[in-house]
């Protein structure tokens, strides 16, 4: 059909164009969603962090109708240096309202980390679809093929270790920096 505004519309079947079904059956427009940023915009490989993503035009998870997922697209990142030669992670996501929902990042163990780039970012994008199942494949999206609107990237980075601390010691009561 041509461009339809968001909201429900009436579908009917006609063989004749003069006489149509008893019972029409209301289909939802939708606008592709948008991501304006996600929190944390940090996280470890080795763990699924739980990110914030806010926006416009999610909609309710509705089993068989309608689904949320993240998308975590590792390809489509400027600069190029930080671009990792992946297929795009999808992960479910949770509605939280219209402009807010949850989901966790995807996690790599030690293997399956790239060596080049070492920290790389990946651009989040919300697909809605009702039929997906992560891992095995979600290239039937109905919005995957549009253009992901989104500003929101999320870096990888590995878990932080200490190697020393100065001073060693310190006062209990007086406070101080440590470095």
């Amino acid at each position: 059909p041509p461009e339809m505004p968001v909201g429900y519309a009436m579908v009917n079947v006609s063989m004749d164009s003069l006489t149509y079904i008893q019972n029409p059956i209301r289909f939802y427009f939708f606008d592709i969603p948008q991501v304006y940023s996600v929190y944390p915009t940090a996280g470890l490989f080795d763990a699924e962090t739980k990110l914030r993503v806010s926006g416009s035009g999610f909609l309710q998870n509705d089993p068989g109708e309608v689904q949320l997922f993240c998308i975590f697209n590792f390809r489509n990142v400027t600069p190029s240096e930080d671009r990792w030669p992946m297929p795009p992670f999808y992960t479910q996501a949770r509605y939280i309202a219209s402009d807010k929902i949850e989901c966790k990042t995807p996690y790599f163990s030690q293997g399956s980390r790239p060596s080049v780039p070492r920290y790389p970012r990946a651009h989040v994008g919300v697909i809605v679809d009702g039929r997906c199942n992560p891992p095995d494949t979600c290239a039937e999206l109905k919005n995957v093929g549009q253009n992901l609107w989104s500003d929101a990237f999320f870096q990888y980075t590995d878990r932080p270790t200490i190697q020393s601390i100065v001073p060693s010691t310190g006062l209990a009561q007086a406070g101080g920096t440590v470095i």
